[in-house]
């Protein structure tokens, strides 16, 4: 081995952590239009950030494309809808019918470009599907996922949404009740195996659950017909969506209840699927309506603070990351007093990465939003939204003079460590 060589790996294991956390963002459904819609003195609704943008601008590691809304279109293709960044009839494919349930595939050349900035700045980007419409047979579970394969993975199609743009991978977000969970099996098996055969390797396979365990669609459960009771291990990621039940798994609701829902999840994950990562996903911003939440599942920067929210979450086993729901929302929401530039997610990822509960804590205002209203609501006109909206997003890092003092004392400390360590590995 050379000295060179010994020194890269030695230097490379030092400065990677052993546990690499993840970012998710969920981005296209633009749930902030409906607290910030047109009006008479503001003709444009606001619109959240291009997805170039996101990748370049926020920490987010993981982008959810939403959403894949059918299953089948008009021609039986997958439908997709991501609001003002590209929808019917605006991006419609040329010649193409009319959709007869709302949605139909979509001609997003401007996302696609979009996705290789993502690439380029490493982010990963997948398409979270939420369809309105049920998979009635194996035929046809086998037939959508052929179509997810062939129109945003490794497949080829005269309608493939953002051109030759290959995505890393899909999210089974199947919150529709669908009656017949096993045909979800047959969807993702039949998936899972046009990726092996690709001869490309990691592939994000997420799945989607509501906080209460075990989940209605993707289980599981005791007919051992769900995903997560045949299929455990096909998922990278599990994100737990700590949402919409407030008395049940609300944080400021029922903390109680946060807890041990979460630790459900985990003690599953980590006896069926040891390797799949559980990320917990939560609101974005204060207003529960507007980001599919209820009351009390907003978990206040005070709360994170002084109720040791992260090392809670991180002591819970197979923990990987946390997720935002939405971007849209997100980037509007500057928590900090003094300091509109960092957002909400900024904060909580600057602890989860930083020094934890001991890092500099910011004063938390009342006025969540950069441009005025507090958490009762607020408002401006459409210029000034999106010129705040659109402002960069700067990610500052969460430390203390006691972590500056650590990173300096590593820069006299690792010379000292890496020379004898080095000598071993030659003398080997």
């Amino acid at each position: 081995m050379s000295f060179l060589l010994a020194t890269t790996l030695l230097l490379s294991y030092l400065s990677h952590p052993t546990h690499a956390y993840t970012l998710h963002g969920y981005w296209g459904a633009n749930l902030a239009q409906n607290q910030y819609p047109s009006s008479p003195t503001s003709p444009s609704a606001y619109t959240e950030p291009s997805l170039a943008t996101i990748c370049t601008s926020t920490p987010y590691t993981h982008i959810h494309l939403s959403y894949m809304k059918l299953h089948f279109d008009v021609l039986n293709n997958s439908a997709l809808d991501l609001d003002a960044h590209c929808r019917w009839p605006t991006n419609k494919w040329a010649g193409y019918p009319d959709p007869v349930k709302g949605f139909n595939v979509l001609d997003c050349g401007n996302v696609g470009l979009d996705v290789e900035v993502c690439h380029a700045a490493g982010k990963k980007v997948i398409l979270s599907i939420s369809p309105m419409d049920y998979l009635l047979t194996a035929t046809r579970a086998e037939a959508s996922a052929r179509n997810v394969w062939n129109l945003f993975l490794g497949g080829t199609s005269s309608y493939r949404p953002f051109g030759n743009v290959v995505l890393d991978g899909v999210e089974v977000r199947a919150w529709n009740n669908d009656p017949n969970p096993e045909l979800y099996v047959v969807f993702l098996r039949t998936l899972r195996e046009l990726m092996d055969g690709s001869g490309r390797s990691g592939w994000v396979i997420s799945g989607a659950v509501s906080c209460i365990y075990p989940d209605y669609l993707l289980g599981p459960n005791t007919l051992n017909n769900t995903l997560l009771s045949l299929l455990p291990t096909a998922f990278t990621h599990l994100t737990i969506s700590m949402l919409s039940n407030p008395a049940t798994c609300g944080y400021s609701s029922n903390t109680a209840g946060f807890y041990s829902h979460l630790t459900a999840w985990a003690t599953f994950l980590t006896a069926a699927s040891p390797n799949t990562s559980l990320v917990v996903t939560l609101p974005s911003w204060y207003t529960p309506e507007w980001v599919n939440g209820a009351t009390g599942d907003y978990v206040r920067l005070q709360s994170v603070y002084e109720a040791g929210f992260w090392e809670r979450v991180k002591a819970v086993g197979g923990f990987g990351g946390l997720a935002m729901q939405d971007v849209s929302f997100d980037v509007l929401n500057r928590p900090c007093s003094g300091n509109d530039s960092i957002t909400y997610s900024g904060v909580l990822w600057g602890l989860l990465n930083g020094v934890g509960g001991n890092g500099t804590r910011c004063a938390e205002t009342t006025n969540v939003s950069p441009f005025g209203g507090g958490v009762s609501g607020a408002s401006s006109t459409a210029a000034t939204r999106k010129a705040a909206a659109t402002s960069t997003l700067k990610v500052e890092p969460i430390t203390s003079d006691g972590g500056e003092a650590l990173g300096q004392m590593w820069q006299v400390v690792l010379p000292i460590l890496v020379v004898p360590i080095v000598g071993l590995l030659l003398r080997g």
